[in-house]
């Protein structure tokens, strides 16, 4: 996908151990709103960042530095390619990164576009940071930088084992006669590393460029591999769209001391979420990612089993914890669980998958959500209360959404328990069908709010109905908990009401905001009740953030806003054209 005029905006280039965040325009990228302001761009080797910017100087001897506008940026998902000219000179600037290791690849041209010879001074140049991750629980100490001709180098005092090296294959300071029409390539590696120091970054920077284009190729092939589960369709925007939904999601896998994952968006969120996987586990299937949706749910069990059942909401890329998991998790954890179950092809993958699965389902629903979250003296035993999709204060105790993903669950824990032999004993059978059924014969009572045709989204203890108007109207309709009367009312008032050009806003008169989370459960639930047309529609609300955002990247919010790359939306993207008829892996 190409910029004809590339734009002061951000763009990512990434493998599973690095990215990079640049700016189209070459600009040192200053990113990041809400966590690190400022500093969420530049080149990340996670759990620190390796370099702030990066940058190729082109001055002519004798002469003013000619000035080089950015004229083009074309992005092919696995590499990024920048074009600039002026007075005459072409620079073209490729990024890459290795799809295994923690290198970054640049290849920068220069082309004599005039009439006469051209001596030029080249100049290859990086900034080292070594700055941890957003709440890394590493010390921040100086970036200790050691310069010689082909190399920069940098250790961290605070720890001397993280260290980056920028290497080239020419000294990164040259002077190049250029005859007319004639130009000079120049190849810079960057090696980041968490141990090993300098010397064996060194050594590793040297292999890598040896090997460039043995693994340039094998980078490409990695990224025509996800398109595989691609199948084509009647319209060439969906088409076009999953494309881009499958190579966002390839983009997004990461492996660092969290785990192997699916990060939930960049820049600022490259961390191993509860809630973002459990909505993506679904889309990363139908993606032809099962093999990526088990290594990230396997991310969050391990620490779950840390943490009593409890599933965590946020991981930081070095492994700690930053917030131990929302009500909901849990439940929706078991839930794309049983997803992937139901995905795995072989009688004997799915009995592997849940010897290893269901033990910390269990101990999540009967353990930590039924002990710690139902209280048994309330009104309501079988709604667990705390904070749930939904971060607003104001809201009651109990939540919409929260009791619709429990019910769910306790369906999902049920059928896999059936499966499994011994791996629910009777008595737990006997607690989640009596759960399920509280839930089930309760719901409607005390949830339903007849004179708005709407469901409340929060209870308090003592049955107070509170409806603020959330996006979590949906999630009834979505898991199938509403009866179908109810569903068709409360979707004719969020069609009449709630909806706007962009999709479906977070909260009615609070915030206007359309995210494309809302929007896609919303997708989802009207496909559930045959909506087709309107499933359709908020699909393609979902994909025009690819056009007024980033190149061929799904965003955060509708049309643009917050993370300019996120887990969810693409990957929900690829479940609702499945769920319509429109893929199928």
């Amino acid at each position: 996908m190409t910029a004809e005029h590339a734009e002061d905006r951000p763009y990512v280039v990434g493998g599973q151990r690095m990215y990079a965040i640049g700016m189209m325009s070459g600009a040192p990228p200053r990113v990041g709103d809400e966590h690190l302001v400022g500093e969420m761009g530049g080149l990340w080797a996670h759990p620190f960042k390796a370099l702030s910017s990066w940058r190729i100087d082109v001055r002519e001897r004798g002469r003013r530095a000619p000035v080089l506008a950015a004229v083009s940026f074309d992005s092919a998902f696995w590499r990024s390619t920048r074009v600039r000219e002026g007075a005459d000179l072409r620079l073209t600037e490729t990024e890459w990164i290795d799809e295994d290791e923690a290198i970054f690849f640049l290849e920068a041209t220069v082309f004599n576009l005039s009439d006469r010879p051209r001596k030029l001074a080249l100049r290859m140049d990086v900034t080292p940071d070594l700055q941890p991750c957003w709440m890394g629980g590493t010390l921040r100490g100086a970036c200790l930088q050691t310069r010689r001709a082909n190399e920069i180098s940098a250790r961290s005092s605070a720890q001397a084992e993280i260290c980056v090296v920028a290497l080239g294959a020419q000294p990164l300071a040259s002077e190049h006669t250029l005859a007319p029409g004639a130009s000079r390539t120049l190849r810079l590696v960057v090696v980041a590393m968490h141990s090993g120091g300098v010397r064996a970054a060194r050594v590793r920077a040297r292999m890598a460029l040896r090997t460039w284009d043995a693994r340039c190729r094998r980078k490409q092939r990695a990224y025509r591999a996800a398109l595989a589960p691609l199948r084509r369709s009647r319209s060439a925007d969906i088409d076009a769209a999953l494309a881009c939904a499958l190579l966002n999601i390839k983009l997004l896998e990461t492996r660092n001391a969290a785990g192997h994952y699916a990060m939930a968006g960049l820049p600022e969120y490259p961390n191993l979420f509860g809630c973002d996987l459990a909505y993506s586990v679904p889309g990363l299937c139908a993606a032809g990612r099962v093999d990526l949706a088990q290594a990230s749910l396997r991310a969050l069990a391990e620490v779950a089993g840390r943490q009593c059942g409890r599933v965590p909401h946020e991981v930081v890329p070095d492994g700690g914890v930053f917030n131990p998991g929302n009500t909901q998790e849990t439940p929706q954890f078991v839930s794309a669980v049983h997803h992937v179950w139901t995905r795995l092809r072989t009688a004997q993958h799915r009995a592997q998958w849940l010897r290893e699965m269901l033990p910390v389902c269990r101990v999540g629903m009967l353990n930590y959500v039924r002990g710690g979250f139902l209280w048994s003296s309330s009104k309501y035993p079988f709604y667990p209360h705390g904070n749930a999709m939904v971060e607003r204060e104001g809201m009651l105790p109990l939540k919409l959404d929260s009791a619709c993903y429990t019910w769910r669950a306790l369906k999902d824990m049920l059928a896999m328990g059936a499966a499994a032999r011994g791996g629910l004993d009777a008595s737990d059978v006997t607690a989640l069908q009596t759960w399920r059924v509280n839930i089930e014969a309760g719901f409607e009572r005390d949830w339903w709010v007849e004179r708005k045709g709407l469901y409340a989204d929060s209870l308090g203890w003592d049955g107070t109905q509170q409806l603020a108007g959330h996006w979590t109207q949906a999630a009834p309709l979505e898991t199938g908990l509403a009866r179908p009367a109810h569903a068709r009312r409360v979707l004719a008032t969020i069609e009449r009401d709630w909806l706007t050009a962009d999709g479906l806003p977070h909260t009615q008169g609070m915030e206007a905001s359309v995210w494309t989370l809302p929007t896609g459960v919303l997708a989802l639930a009207a496909a559930r009740m045959g909506r087709k047309t309107l499933a359709r529609r908020l699909l393609m609300n979902i994909a025009s953030t690819l056009r007024n955002g980033q190149l061929g990247l799904f965003e955060e919010l509708i049309p643009h806003g917050l993370c300019f790359v996120q887990l969810w939306s693409a990957a929900q993207f690829v479940e609702i054209a499945e769920a319509i008829g429109l893929h199928h892996a």
